[in-house]
């Protein structure tokens, strides 16, 4: 309790220090905080949500605002605020919903009164996922992966603390990065992201992967595609065949429209399914919000462990929800290590009326602006609508460290080669990078070669002219393999000329023998095939 408090007390006092915002903690009765929950001006799309201890912060004009705070399981709560532009904290403490099941009866043998709300939204379905026909909005995303546990060898190899990356125990963030970009949808199929700006810890020429696209899921389609598997939404047209449901309350939002609180109870665990909670209005038979968990025989593939999908729809006109926040946690386990870490989205600024007919003319579907990943320090303070963690604060600060250091003249790697890690020097001429992959990881199976051993290498270079930028990079690869079944060598060489990184302009020659899935469209990657 004393270390969350500290925390706590760490991320409100940090933005009162250095802008003029609201901030506090959105906490329920008992002072646990909330996590990733929805924030925003009653009646509006503009907002923000809470980080994963419940702290937020939200610049505003000054002014007087309904500020709206909403979270799954919880009543809504609007707050009057009259913002005269200083910093100002404004602690929220938010109930649990009371559920009204008198009226509900369920007699021996009858249906659960949930089949009939699941029904009438599955007719809705098709309704809402089309409700909309375009729209634009902001987006931020962050992407954040922890390893949870390690084993202190793998193969041999000690684990450590990965060259200053993880801690002595050998956990810590493997993966952080921030990322802001306009989204353009158009129904039925045209779709576009725009990059504005990206941060990736311990690397400042590198763009992020969170990208709003991969956060744009929604109850309405019939499936959501994970890895290989489609998980079957509660609501989709076959969802009757999977699930069952259980109504476990009803009750009135703030504009009283009822809403339903439906369980969703796999049929069979081995099924692509969730479980959880899926809250449904009456009458209007759309999804106000949802909990939903699905497990690794849902996904059908042991490395994962649970994915977990959060999510709030907020009114806007019309018969028109949309979604502020979303927010998706899957933990993994394989040789020993145990990672944990998804991607947080805030959707903001929603436009239902847009002209990007032009934005949209070509067949481009992402693209990243000129200086996207050179934003500064201060520019992320100004527009980061979830507070960051103060792990999260130290690993930037740790890992752009260690990149600097690294970059430096004097750094001099040991350049020994590790079986597990492999070898890397990127302290040659003209920035020149040297990379040979680790053997270990590399020794795999497939039905033609049977076991086999492959030992992929790399040199890169590119030289930087007087602003400091780099100019085109060129890179020299290879890749060695011997199988033991066939008894024969395979190898190719590459050659691969980088011109533009935003818009990822390059031309390359390869030649050599390899190993192709003629499944193209939808490869089976060499780990997974081996591992299976």
């Amino acid at each position: 309790m004393v270390k969350t408090f500290c925390r706590i007390f760490f991320f409100l006092l940090f933005p009162l220090t250095t802008f003029g915002q609201i901030t506090g903690i959105l906490t329920d009765p008992t002072g646990d905080p909330l996590p990733f929950a929805s924030i925003y001006i009653q009646g509006t799309t503009k907002g923000t949500s809470t980080n994963s201890i419940g702290v937020y912060k939200f610049n505003l004009a000054p002014g007087n605002y309904q500020i709206a705070y909403q979270y799954v399981g919880y009543s809504k709560k609007i707050v009057e605020v009259n913002y005269k532009g200083e910093p100002m904290v404004l602690n929220v403490v938010l109930e649990e919903q009371p559920l009204e099941i008198s009226g509900v009866v369920v007699e021996a043998n009858a249906e659960d009164p949930a089949y009939e709300v699941i029904r009438n939204a599955i007719q809705k379905r098709k309704y809402y996922l089309e409700r909309v026909s375009e729209f634009s909005c902001k987006t931020y995303k962050k992407g954040k992966f922890d390893l949870l546990k390690s084993p202190e060898k793998i193969f041999g190899e000690e684990i450590g603390n990965a060259d200053g990356w993880l801690d002595s125990t050998g956990t810590g963030i493997v993966y952080l990065s921030e990322s802001e970009s306009m989204y353009y949808r158009k129904q039925p199929n045209k779709v576009k992201e725009v990059m504005i700006s990206s941060k990736v810890s311990g690397w400042d020429g590198g763009f992020s992967f969170n990208t709003a696209m991969a956060l744009d899921y929604s109850p309405y389609e019939n499936s959501f595609d994970v890895g290989k598997r489609a998980l079957v939404s509660p609501i989709a047209n076959n969802a009757l065949g999977f699930y069952k449901y259980r109504l476990e309350g009803t009750f009135f939002d703030e504009a009283g429209r009822l809403i339903n609180k439906i369980r969703v109870i796999p049929k069979r665990e081995n099924d692509p399914v969730y479980a959880g909670e899926i809250y449904i209005y009456e009458d209007f038979w759309s999804v106000h919000s949802a909990d939903l968990i699905a497990s690794s025989k849902a996904f059908q593939n042991p490395i994962f462990d649970t994915l977990n999908i959060h999510f709030v729809n907020v009114y806007v006109e019309d018969d028109i929800w949309v979604p502020l926040n979303k927010n998706l946690y899957v933990k993994m386990k394989m040789l020993g290590f145990e990672v944990g870490g998804g991607f947080l989205g805030s959707f903001s600024d929603y436009n239902l009326s847009p002209a990007f007919d032009e934005e949209l003319s070509d067949n481009e579907l992402f693209r990243v602006e000129e200086g996207a990943n050179t934003k500064t320090i201060a520019y992320w303070d100004s527009i980061r609508p979830i507070p960051l963690q103060e792990e999260e604060i130290k690993d930037y600060i740790k890992k752009d460290s260690l990149e600097k250091a690294q970059d430096s003249a004097d750094y001099n790697p040991k350049g020994q080669f590790n079986m597990l890690g492999g070898y890397s020097n990127h302290k040659f001429k003209n920035n020149g990078a040297l990379n040979i992959e680790s053997p270990i990881m590399n020794f795999q199976f497939n039905a033609v070669q049977g076991f086999h051993l492959a030992l992929p290498f790399s040199y890169s270079y590119s030289a930087k002219n007087h602003s400091g930028e780099r100019k085109p990079r060129t890179t020299w690869s290879g890749y060695m393999n011997y199988g033991f079944s066939e008894k024969a060598f395979r190898g190719h060489a590459r050659y691969c000329r980088d011109f533009n990184d935003y818009k990822n302009n390059k031309i390359f020659i390869a030649a050599g023998r390899y190993i192709l899935n003629y499944n193209d469209r939808d490869p089976l990657t060499l780990n997974a095939n081996a591992f299976y």
